[in-house]
């Protein structure tokens, strides 16, 4: 009987609330795969690639970040990636321990043969690097021969931060579109 009560008085509200308010429980930290998220734990934050709400064939995705204490944020996209849409996360150390958020934009759901742009945010959600112009045009560079995603900040900052190699691997929002990512990474 008194797990009855426990369950009527505090796990079906919650529960309930849940239903009505998403955000409340605590997602996990796994890629989700194919789904309409993926989270990672960062620090003390979590991040969150998701569907955005105007984009009904999830081809736009939104930059979430939670808090630690619960608090939420629609992260910006940096300069350059108006057109593109967040792909990938990971979380990465600085030589002093700091963590950092590394970013994916790219194209969903088609792709391209370059388009792997590389950001790393802070943990307060704040864009740290930028891509102006986005693409660089250069005589015999891979993969296109002439065409080359602008990570030239990204790169400068990763080794400024002394983030190391290798580069982490990253966790990719799948969504519907799996076989993109398997055949761009």
């Amino acid at each position: 009987m008194k797990y009855f009560r426990f369950l009527s008085r505090i796990i079906f509200p919650v529960w309930l609330l849940c239903g009505i308010w998403s955000d409340c429980l605590a997602e996990p930290s796994a890629p989700l795969g194919n789904s309409d998220k993926l989270t990672i734990d960062c620090g003390q934050v979590k991040v969150t690639i998701q569907c955005a709400r105007a984009s009904k064939d999830c081809t736009q995705t939104d930059l979430m970040l939670q808090r630690a204490d619960g608090g939420r944020l629609k992260m910006k996209k940096p300069r350059g990636m108006e057109e593109y849409t967040a792909v990938g996360l990971a979380c990465v150390k600085a030589g002093d321990g700091a963590p950092y958020i590394k970013v994916e934009y790219g194209e969903l759901p088609v792709g391209c043969k370059f388009c792997e742009w590389f950001h790393l945010y802070s943990t307060r959600g704040e864009v740290l690097t930028h891509s102006v112009p986005p693409v660089l045009f250069i005589k015999n560079a891979p993969p296109t021969g002439h065409q080359a995603p602008n990570n030239m900040e990204y790169e400068k900052l990763y080794d400024e931060l002394g983030l190391g190699t290798p580069h982490p691997k990253m966790n990719y929002f799948q969504h519907q579109y799996p076989d993109y990512f398997q055949h761009q990474h």
